[in-house]
């Protein structure tokens, strides 16, 4: 699982000395930077000279798999890692999830729907209009013609 953190850094030589100022402070720390954004530069002027550069940065820190396994069962099936069941950056999925019989994927929700069963749909339903490849999983159902 990710997590975002924003920080400051500042250096009297660059804007990116100050960045790795801030990266710098977050590795001493122990967080495994994977991915930053630049959200602010500034820079403070004396008599018409720089005298010192400011980022602001929002960084994301990846916490070990071990933790994260341990934390939930879910896993998120856009990248395959190991996710919480709420934070995560993609979609999360319980390991507990089935796997579709036509095309694989993993079944997130009850509305999957995938090209190859799509093409099998034969059956609508007259009362609320789901699709449906027999018609004992509808209440009303009418074959497509």
């Amino acid at each position: 699982m990710n997590k975002m953190i924003e920080r400051l850094g500042t250096s009297p030589k660059s804007f990116q000395h100050a960045i790795e100022q801030a990266l710098g402070h977050l590795a001493s720390t122990g967080q495994n930077v994977i991915d930053l954004k630049i959200l602010e530069q500034r820079a403070s002027v004396k008599n018409g000279t720089i005298t010192d550069y400011h980022v602001k940065i929002r960084a994301a820190i990846q916490s070990s798999p071990a933790q994260t396994e341990q934390a939930s069962g879910h896993f998120c099936p856009t990248c395959q890692q190991p996710a919480a069941q709420n934070g995560h950056l993609c979609f999360p999925a319980d390991t507990r999830d089935k796997k579709c019989d036509w095309c694989g994927a993993l079944i997130v929700n009850e509305r999957h729907m995938c090209n190859e069963k799509s093409k099998k749909l034969t059956y609508i339903c007259n009362s609320c209009g789901r699709l449906a490849i027999s018609a004992e999983h509808l209440c009303h159902p009418e074959k497509i013609k």
